[in-house]
């Protein structure tokens, strides 16, 4: 349980459309918000599609909620990893090097056979959970930077603003991504199961569709995830540019220096737009 600082405290603002608009004319928001949505959109549709994996292909549906608890405790595992790794690099450098691990570890899923022994869909997960680890602890640790830059422009903390826009977006973006999926695997020509004597059997699949179905388990997270990469790597708030940020916004709060104006307009170029 905790309070609203008392300098932040104040009576809550009439609801204004253009509130739904300003977090997306400030760059670092938008580069930090599609590391956020191309992930996590990955994330949903490799496990939107690892049930089929499994079970149509690799026929072991009963060990799939052990793998995905495999992928979950090795995230877990996994974090204290990345945060020393953000602090000797950066946070999207962290980023990066989870998101090209999961990445690369994907592909080692075109190997995978109904032969396979069943300890190597246990270690393909753990990996993925690795590299997965790093992208989500990464991105909920920059955007607390994310009303920082919008004070520099703003003048005011508006972290519900912007968390508000962050949560809206993961959630249309995760029910469009469980659908989409759910559409290119009938398109395929998915099979469903048959129901006999109360129970579902699981149906045959055909070839056709067991090809595709091991292409769109790599591809899709894959093309999304390459996209957080891409916007990553461009990140404009380095950490040179925060510990310049921390000054001028200190300066802006009053602590008894002068801002200064020149070096304010450069990081709101740089980091707003």
């Amino acid at each position: 349980i905790t309070r609203e600082r008392k300098e932040f405290q104040k009576p809550p603002a009439p609801f204004r459309w253009k509130q739904v608009i300003e977090p997306f004319q400030v760059r670092t928001f938008v580069y930090v918000l599609i590391m956020y949505v191309t992930a996590f959109t990955a994330f949903d549709a490799t496990q939107s599609i690892v049930v089929y994996f499994i079970k149509s292909y690799l026929g072991h549906g009963e060990d799939v909620s052990f793998v995905l608890g495999t992928l979950l405790i090795a995230q877990v595992v996994s974090l204290p990893f990345y945060q020393w790794l953000s602090k000797r690099t950066s946070k999207p450098r962290s980023y990066i090097v989870g998101a090209v691990m999961f990445v690369a570890v994907m592909f080692f899923s075109f190997l995978f056979t109904p032969g396979t022994p069943i300890v190597a869909l246990y270690v393909f997960a753990a990996l993925v959970g690795m590299g997965s680890g790093g992208v989500v602890i990464m991105v909920y640790s920059i955007f607390p930077d994310i009303p920082d830059v919008d004070e520099l422009r703003s003048g005011e903390r508006r972290e519900g603003m912007y968390s508000a826009m962050t949560t809206f977006t993961r959630k249309l973006s995760s029910g469009i991504a469980v659908f989409a999926v759910a559409q290119v695997l009938q398109i395929a020509g998915y099979i469903p199961p048959v129901e006999q004597a109360g129970q579902l059997i699981e149906s045959v699949q055909t070839p056709a569709f067991i090809s595709a179905l091991r292409i769109f388990f790599v591809l899709i997270p894959v093309a999304f995830i390459s996209f957080g990469i891409f916007f990553a790597a461009k990140f404009p708030l380095t950490v040179a540019l925060y510990d310049r940020l921390e000054k001028v916004l200190a300066a802006m709060r009053g602590n008894g220096q002068q801002v200064d104006e020149s070096e304010r307009q450069e990081l709101t170029k740089k980091l707003v737009g």
